[in-house]
Order: structure tokens, then sequence, then C-alpha cells
């Protein structure tokens, strides 16, 4: 399913909430390998690319920051029922790495992403432990001493 909108869950024998935890992750994604570096070590990104992820769909209850609210998953308890619905805001991850404007939840994160394939997961895998590997030569690992000879 292209758009999970279009199953709006406010129909009448709507899909079970089980069936959403499913399709959906409740896990706030770790974007920090595709954010660009700076100075702050912990906060600082690799600049590697989106790639398969660009696309990934995410939803919010209010992804505009015109609209008085905060944003929540889809799955949220805070959010107006525990499903998609058509009234829901759709972006991808790409838009969520292009603006600072959003006004998240702190309990859910704000929003609910598309489960990954096999191919964004070992994807986002890899950037991982290349983000990782950065950061320790980064962070200048102490070398290890060297042998002395025995005299």
């Amino acid at each position: 399913m292209h758009d999970l909108r279009s199953l709006d869950a406010e129909r009448p024998g709507g899909l079970p909430v089980a069936v959403w935890h499913g399709l959906l992750t409740e896990n706030r994604l770790d974007l920090a390998p595709f954010r660009q570096p700076g100075s702050d070590r912990w906060r600082s990104g690799s600049g590697l690319p989106l790639g398969p992820l660009a696309a990934l769909r995410l939803y919010t209850t209010n992804a505009s920051p015109l609209i008085e609210g905060k944003g929540h998953s889809p799955l949220c308890r805070l959010a107006h029922i525990r499903a998609v619905v058509a009234g829901d805001d759709l972006l991808t991850v790409a838009d969520l790495m292009a603006r600072t404007d959003f006004d998240w939840c702190n309990k859910c994160g704000g929003y609910a992403g598309r489960r990954l394939t096999c191919s964004q997961l070992s994807y986002c895998r890899a950037a991982h432990r290349l983000h990782d590997i950065k950061r320790r030569l980064d962070g200048g690992t102490p070398e290890l001493p060297t042998p002395t000879a025995p005299r």
C-alpha cells in the first residue's frame, strides 16, 4: 500500500491497532549519520547521503508549525485515534531532515515511520557503522603504547 492514509481507520470496521503496529514503527529514527558534520562531537553527523531512506514515509497528526498543537505519532496514546487516518500528515525522511520547525510530542517523538525494507535496513546499519567509525577517528582514540625492547 503506497499511502496508509487511504486505509482511513475511522471507517466502520477499521483495522485493529495490532495491524498498525505491524505496518509502522514507533521508534524515532536515529538520523545522526545523515546530519551535516559540526563542531559538537555528540550531535555532529557524518554527512552521509540519505539514499534509500530519503523517501521513507512518516505519518504524523500535525506537521505544520502554523497549526497549534504538537505532532503525534498515529500510534501515540495522546493522538486522536491510534491509527493512521485521512487527515494525518505525510512527510518523508528528506522532509524531516530539511526542516527544524516541527513541534513534536515528547513521549512518541511526533511521527511513526513505515517499517524499513531489507535494503533500507541494511543501508541504515551500514551508515551507523560508518558514523561510529568516524566518531572514533575524530575523537582521537588513544594509540596503543609501543612495546619496549628487552634490555
